[in-house]
């Protein structure tokens, strides 16, 4: 009795399977792995990037701000406020091509007033937000 080709190779399944759960496992450790949970804990739906101007006009205050945002984790910055117009990584290689690129950045920039030209920095360490900063644009002065 002769064999087809189908069953004298041996099923990957099992292998893909094991080494998928391997990767896991060992990505959950490192850097990489905590940069892989919140890519792929990110929501589905993004809000708009002015969600901070809403809640400012809506009420909130700055220091309310900073304290909704100090302690957690990229994703759930993302999942309130939305993406960061503008990121910087330490490294200062970041390439924006790539509209996931801000993920693996070390600090967001949100406008805050566009009229008063504040902003806000938030310095993430290890993927949580540990420092928020609220600032105000130079201005020009007269000669």
């Amino acid at each position: 009795m002769r064999m087809s080709a189908s069953e004298r190779r041996p099923h990957l399944t099992p292998i893909l399977v094991g080494t998928a759960i391997a990767v896991v496992i060992l990505a959950g450790q490192s850097k990489v792995g905590a940069w892989l949970r919140g890519f792929f804990t990110a929501p589905r739906t993004r809000p708009p990037r002015d969600a901070l101007a809403r809640r400012i006009e809506g009420g909130f205050q700055l220091p309310a701000v900073r304290d909704s945002i100090l302690g957690r984790r990229k994703a759930a910055v993302v999942a309130t406020y939305g993406t960061p117009p503008t990121a910087v990584a330490a490294s200062g290689q970041i390439a924006f091509g790539n509209r996931g690129a801000f993920w693996s950045a070390d600090t967001w920039y949100y406008p805050v007033d566009p009229r008063a030209q504040t902003a806000m920095a938030v310095k993430f360490v290890d993927g949580i937000a540990k420092e928020v900063e609220f600032f105000d644009a130079p201005r020009a002065t007269e000669a």
